[in-house]
């Protein structure tokens, strides 16, 4: 099935979107932002080094936590509250 970048966008901004997982969510969310494929595959092998797209990884030593392991600083520095929703990471 081939899915169009406004119909990926739809998705991602659609309640439905709580059903996909945390790799197909940043697929699509990067795919209706005209990200080229090669910028989404350094993303997904940088993530899967991080978290492997677990939106509750939590590396206790450094304290950093979610698909793209932000240090506690990071969220600081972003105002953004630390989250397990996958589509707020």
């Amino acid at each position: 099935m081939t899915i169009t970048k406004s119909e990926a966008k739809a998705h991602v901004e659609s309640d439905a979107s709580k059903y996909f997982d945390a790799e197909a969510l940043a697929f699509m969310m990067v795919y209706s932002q005209n990200w080229s494929m090669t910028d989404w595959k350094c993303l997904r092998d940088l993530w899967n080094k991080e978290s492997h797209f677990n939106p509750l990884a939590h590396n206790k030593s450094s304290g950093a936590y979610g698909i793209a392991q932000f240090m506690p600083q990071t969220w600081k520095n972003y105002k953004a509250v630390k989250t397990s929703d996958a589509k707020l990471q």
